[in-house]
């Protein structure tokens, strides 16, 4: 049985606890151990999906990463039934690389849930969750345009009526969501 938290790659020697309890413990840079004693093998290093990556056996076709933030970085996909476009969202390199990694996936994972059960006309929809090799991953509506960042970037400054529309349409989907 593999543990999805086999992903450390070298650094200091430190053994963290296996959140699923598959492993006693885990060590940076070392071979992981499962309870029994029987080896699982090297510790894996996440790897950058690539165009073309497939995900979930077949479901999901990455076509091309989008955004790499502080925390998580977001890739642009092909579902392959209904042929759709949907945005994946996981941890980043930086994070996945962090001692308290578990901690991390937990809090993406509870504010993923909360984002979906949120329905809001400003909030992008949640279609799934899904985990691939070690990593969570959220599967959400895809909203062609571009960020109101790349907005301003583009045109300048907004007009004072529309700065405040917009918002008024972020804060509504802030105070839903929190």
């Amino acid at each position: 049985m593999n543990c999805p938290y086999l992903f450390f790659d070298g650094g200091e020697d430190t053994t963290v606890p296996c959140p699923y309890n598959v492993i006693r413990r885990v060590t940076t840079g070392l071979m992981a151990i499962q309870s029994t004693g029987k080896k699982l093998g090297t510790p894996k290093r996440a790897i950058d999906w690539e165009t073309g990556k497939v995900l979930q056996n077949g479901k999901y076709t990455i076509e091309e990463k989008l955004h790499v933030g502080g925390f998580g970085v977001t890739y642009l996909a092909r579902e392959r039934d209904s042929d759709d476009l949907v945005v994946i969202k996981t941890l980043n390199e930086t994070v996945r690389q962090r001692r308290d990694f578990a901690k991390c996936q937990q809090d993406f994972l509870n504010e993923a849930l909360r984002i979906a059960k949120c329905t809001h006309p400003h909030i992008v929809r949640v279609n799934e969750f899904f985990h691939e090799r070690f990593l969570w991953c959220i599967v959400m509506e895809y909203v062609a345009g571009i960020t109101l960042a790349d907005l301003v970037e583009k045109k300048g400054a907004i007009p004072e009526a529309k700065a405040v529309k917009y918002i008024r349409q972020i804060s509504d989907a802030v105070m839903l969501v929190h």
